[in-house]
């Protein structure tokens, strides 16, 4: 049995328990893809890294972030997701 032909056990905390044959397979795809449309990015593509690896980030710099409670929101789940 393939994972697309796996049957989905259920959802914990937005993970998805699928089940193969021989494995279970913890994966946040749903949670994940709930987040992006969320915040109108659900087109997005992958990358490895958004910045280069020596980038400096300055507090003095950019523009302040329209919404901070959505800002917050978006960084809680974020964090959430890399936790989980």
């Amino acid at each position: 049995m393939s994972l697309l032909e796996s049957k989905i056990w259920g959802n914990f905390l937005g993970m998805e328990i699928l089940s193969t044959k021989d494995v279970l397979v913890l994966t946040q795809r749903k949670f994940t893809r709930e987040l992006l449309a969320e915040f109108g990015d659900k087109d997005a593509t992958p990358v490895v890294c958004p910045l280069e690896s020596n980038h400096k980030l300055a507090a003095d710099q950019g523009d302040y972030f329209d919404n901070p409670a959505l800002y917050r929101k978006i960084v809680g789940k974020l964090n959430f997701l890399t936790n989980t």
